[in-house]
């Protein structure tokens, strides 16, 4: 399983971190720039989570920029989980957001849900499991 870690500001991924522990998971991570479109399409991820701070107009925009380009499910993590803010970004492509901190066990469950449905799996629960040691 491919997951790709977009970065905004922040030097390292809080999310990143967690998902890296977990074998046999392929975990990259980039940085939001000028190539980072460009870098998502090359990867080919099976989901894309976007690690940022704030869910601020650069943030949507750069999430709209990746949905037009690629169809893999994106979940956002953000600490500020203002309604309005929530909004924009799943109108923006987001196919879900969670709020900081997270757990281990719910990141994964949620990346489960939206890789089966993304594979048009109905029926997702128990159906994918990504395994992972728990801390």
């Amino acid at each position: 399983m491919r997951i790709l870690v977009i970065n905004d500001d922040i030097d390292k991924s809080d999310v990143f971190e967690l998902l890296v522990e977990c074998y046999p998971l392929e975990v990259t991570s980039i940085r939001i720039g000028e190539d980072s479109v460009t870098k998502v399409d090359q990867f080919n991820p099976d989901v894309i989570v976007f690690d940022t701070f704030s869910p601020n107009d650069r943030n949507i925009s750069f999430c709209t920029q990746i949905r037009e380009s690629t169809s893999s499910p994106i979940l956002m993590a953000s600490v500020i989980g203002n309604p309005d803010l929530v909004a924009k970004a799943l109108n923006a492509g987001a196919d879900d957001l969670m709020i900081k901190p997270i757990s281990k066990t719910l990141l994964l469950a949620r990346l489960n849900g939206l890789i089966a449905r993304s594979r048009g799996e109905n029926n997702y629960f128990g159906r994918i499991s990504i395994p992972f040691h728990s801390s």
